[in-house]
This record gives structure tokens, C-alpha cells and sequence, in this order.
């Protein structure tokens, strides 16, 4: 290794949920360097690393980065190939589906992830035939939360 290099390995790697760390009691840092190609000095630092903190519980964080941060400019990415674009807003929105679940689950809660679609103009938003195909798969999807939760109610309460 040369000079200023640090050695990292998986043996020191932060252990979250496999340790008798309380998700309040630490913080991960991380700072992320946006290219390879450019040295960084002080006169370009804030252009080539971008700094992230992971406070509290991770699945927690990432829901609320996702939910303020990530998909909002996702989703308002207007760059992109049109069936890139329509194909990465659905499994997007999947994975919110499962993320929120998640999170709420393990402290036992039942949440339905509500997208932050454009609703406004509700005769053009019913002729989108891609949002419409996204919104019914999060319906379909709480469909089986509600099932779920009501399954498991019955058979709880069968037994009184």
C-alpha cells in the first residue's frame, strides 16, 4: 500500500442489526468521490466528493431519503430514454412498496406506501396508460398487505 492509503476490510465493517448496538447510539459517515479521473485539492472538493450520513436505523434512513431525496429527483429525471424512464418509475416504485413495508413491519405497523404521482389533471393522468399500470400494481400491492393483516387478525382472534 502506498503512502495515505487506508486498509479496510469486512472484519471492520459496521455490524447493525447482528450486534447489541441500539440503532440511536451511532452514526455512519461516508463521503462518496464523484469521478475517478480527477484529482481532488482543495479548489474542487465540493464538486468531486459528496458527503452522506446514515443516522439512526439504516432501513429507517434509507426510507426517509428515498421518500425526500431520491425519488423526487428520480422521478423528475426528464433526460432519460422514455422506456428507461417508464420501466425504472415502476420498479421504483416496487421497491418503495417493500422498503415501506418493511419499515413499518417491524415495529408492527401496517403502512401503505401512496406514491408522489401528478394527479392534478386527472383527464390527462387517465390516459396515461403507464401510470395507470403503476398505480394498479400499488393497489394490487396493498391489496395483499390488507389481506395479510386481516388474516393474521382472524387467526388471532380465532383462538379467543
Amino acid at each position: 500500500m502506498g503512502s495515505g492509503e487506508l486498509s479496510w476490510s469486512f472484519d471492520r465493517a459496521p455490524k447493525f442489526y447482528d450486534s447489541d448496538i441500539k440503532a440511536d447510539d451511532y452514526q455512519v459517515i461516508f463521503y462518496l468521490k464523484m469521478s475517478g479521473k480527477e484529482e481532488i485539492d482543495m479548489d474542487n472538493i465540493e464538486q468531486c466528493i459528496m458527503p452522506g450520513m446514515i443516522d439512526r436505523d439504516p432501513l429507517n434512513n434509507l426510507l426517509e431519503k428515498m421518500n425526500v431525496e431520491y425519488c423526487p429527483k428520480l422521478l423528475g429525471e426528464n433526460a432519460w430514454p422514455e422506456g428507461v424512464k417508464k420501466e425504472f418509475a415502476q420498479n421504483l416504485h416496487k421497491f418503495m412498496c417493500n422498503l415501506t413495508d418493511a419499515c413499518h413491519k417491524r415495529v408492527g405497523r401496517t403502512q401503505l406506501y401512496i406514491p408522489n404521482e401528478d394527479l392534478h389533471d386527472i383527464e390527462a393522468a387517465a390516459k396515461e396508460k403507464d401510470q395507470i399500470q403503476r398505480l394498479e400494481a400499488i393497489v394490487i400491492y396493498w391489496t395483499q398487505q390488507i389481506k395479510k393483516l386481516v388474516s393474521n387478525q382472524d387467526s388471532q382472534t380465532g383462538g379467543d
